[in-house]
């Protein structure tokens, strides 16, 4: 058994199972003809997810979120996050980038959120600019809030993390994130963020 590709240009191919007859000769078998579609990447992303354990975050898909403030440590930021469905592989893909006056945006994180179907929960993995490593898993609060307890992982240093959305009036998403390396909390960012309106052609 053997097969035959032919190639007719650079999106349409021919495959041809080949089938022994005898010591010397080959017969095609159930030919079939490939032409190439429209990748993931060139269609527009989803934005209903469909995913029964991802659809609480739906909330947070499709537009693109934006918060303007200052660090705790000194400085301000203009950051902005979109979070994506990926139908197929079935996770929930977040980036933050933040903005810079005449410059390109810089990239911050990215974040990965997928049903863990040994533990039944929602886990999360998030990297970030400077190398670091979060994971965790989320939960859906009382109120519909939404949390995700991380162990934060760069260098030698291990610190856990706890991030809050909170959905409020008026479209705005509040995100606060705590240091909890005792039985304290150290908040360490709260954050509003607002749906940017698409511009108009």
């Amino acid at each position: 058994m053997g097969l035959r590709w032919t190639f007719d240009g650079p999106d349409r191919y021919h495959e041809a199972p080949l089938e022994a007859t005898g010591p010397d000769g080959l017969e095609p078998l159930n030919e079939l003809d490939y032409v190439r579609s429209k990748t993931l990447t060139t269609l527009a992303p989803p934005t209903d997810v469909t995913s029964e354990h991802l659809q609480v975050l739906e909330r947070l898909v499709g537009p693109t979120w934006e918060a303007k403030g200052g660090w705790p440590t000194g400085g301000v930021f203009h950051i902005q996050s979109t979070f994506e469905w990926v139908p197929y592989a079935d996770y929930v893909h977040a980036r933050c980038v933040a903005l810079v006056a005449d410059g390109e945006p810089t990239h911050l994180l990215d974040a990965y959120v997928y049903d863990h179907t040994e533990s039944d929960a929602l886990r999360c993995l998030a990297l970030s600019r400077s190398g670091g490593v979060c994971e965790g898993e989320l939960k859906v609060l009382e109120d519909g809030a939404l949390q995700l307890d991380l162990m934060s992982y760069e260098g030698h240093e291990v610190v856990p993390y706890v991030v809050r959305f909170d959905f409020e009036t008026d479209g705005i998403l509040r995100d606060r994130v705590w240091a909890a390396e005792s039985t304290e909390r150290t908040l360490i960012l709260d954050v509003h963020h607002t749906k940017l309106e698409p511009k108009k052609d």
